[in-house]
């Protein structure tokens, strides 16, 4: 009887503890397993990261690093965003296409020009291309280099250097000094109503920086003069795209690169130069056939296609920088290449030719100046750098 007890008392009691066990695990919804624990939720996968657009062409972007640094691509930016870059550069692309030949039209006095020479040049082009590879060994076509200049470069480097030392050592070459006060006097570089006369005088009103501009010119514009011959306007059109090409390259290297002005101002020079000398082997070469008259497709082909290499070649002669160099590489960059890819100081002298360009072709009149300032925001530099450039551009006669 008592264990009869006991076992039933053992019963209700195991039965009691089952029966709470079940209410607390929610048994009567027939899921024993639904509130064990909170569920488990797996880690989120992320969402695919897009990734970061190429730089735009104009990857210096919305502001200049003087206005307080460069504007880089979104770290987000998605496709629409890259679309809208590609268009941009293929914009950037057909403006420069565009401004070239409207500056060979000017220069050469014939429009329109059409894309290629007519067949029957072809010889003459490739004659061309193999005279240019020895042209910058021969004296008639290779810009003299003044044996003072690595003396004055290196004097003018120096801070410790005065203005008479600096004067000096210019008037040692009478042809030097006679060539920067001819253009210290002229429009594009005098500022003063009064003649400047001697160089230390143009020292001293120009400065460093001043004086270091007028010596590549001085260097390098007598190269620009040419004896009578057809397309007679070319020479003096160069030059001036070749100057306000200097301006403005020199202005965005310390600008917008914080490069070297002077680095940038010469190598842009000397791409006109390159271009000259393209020019005057086109002419040597066709006058070997009298037969045929000079193509203007042809001219303009070679000078966009060579004026680069010859400044390079140029510039190898001459022992500049492997910078500089690699400067004067970039100029021969294809339209498809971002010029965020290019080498800082190459791509100063990219877009300042471009500038320069633009400028002059507005200040002739060959496009107008609506047309020509929105090429010149659109080519890819700092856009309030560019309106300070057009401003000098345009003070420029």
């Amino acid at each position: 009887m008592r264990l009869s007890l006991v076992f039933i008392l053992t019963v209700i009691v195991l039965g009691a503890v089952l029966y709470g066990l079940w209410r607390r695990r929610g048994g009567r919804d027939g899921n024993d397993d639904a509130t064990l624990a909170p569920p488990v939720t797996p880690p989120a996968i992320p969402a695919p990261v897009q990734p970061s657009a190429l730089p735009a062409p104009g990857a210096l972007a919305a502001t200049d690093r003087g206005g307080g640094g460069t504007a880089g691509p979104a770290a987000d930016a998605g496709p629409a965003a890259a679309d809208a870059l590609v268009d941009a550069a293929r914009l950037a692309a057909a403006d420069r296409a565009a401004t070239q030949r409207a500056l060979h039209e000017l220069a050469l006095g014939v429009a329109p020009i059409g894309p290629f020479p007519p067949r029957e040049h072809a010889h003459i082009v490739n004659a061309v291309l193999t005279a240019l590879e020895d042209a910058t060994r021969q004296a008639k076509y290779m810009p003299r280099r003044p044996s003072i200049v690595p003396q004055l470069l290196q004097a003018m480097h120096d801070s410790q250097t005065s203005r008479r030392e600096i004067a000096a050592i210019i008037s040692r070459d009478p042809t030097l000094a006679a060539d920067l006060l001819k253009l210290a006097n002229g429009a594009f570089y005098r500022v003063s109503p009064t003649p400047v006369e001697s160089i230390d005088r143009a020292v001293a009103m120009l400065g460093t920086e001043g004086i270091r501009s007028l010596l590549a010119a001085a260097i390098l514009q007598p190269m620009f003069r040419m004896p009578p011959g057809p397309f007679q306007r070319f020479p003096q059109v160069a030059w001036d795209q070749a100057a306000a090409s200097a301006v403005a390259s020199e202005s965005l290297a310390a600008l917008a690169e914080s490069d070297d002005p002077f680095a940038a101002q010469l190598l842009a020079l000397l791409v006109g130069v390159g271009g000259i000398v393209v020019f005057r082997v086109v002419l040597d070469t066709y006058a070997s056939e009298p037969a045929l008259r000079p193509s203007p497709e042809a001219i303009a082909m070679l000078i966009e296609r060579q004026a680069a290499p010859v400044a390079r070649r140029i510039a190898a002669s001459w022992e500049l920088s492997e910078r500089m160099i690699g400067a004067l590489n970039d100029q021969s960059a294809t339209d498809a290449a971002p010029l965020a890819l290019l080498s800082p100081l190459g791509r100063s002298v990219l877009l300042g030719r471009e500038l320069g360009a633009l400028g002059l072709l507005a200040r002739e009149g060959a496009l107008p100046e609506a047309e020509a300032r929105a090429r010149a925001l659109r080519c890819g530099a700092p856009a309030r750098l560019v309106e300070r450039i057009w401003v000098r551009l345009a003070q420029v006669q």
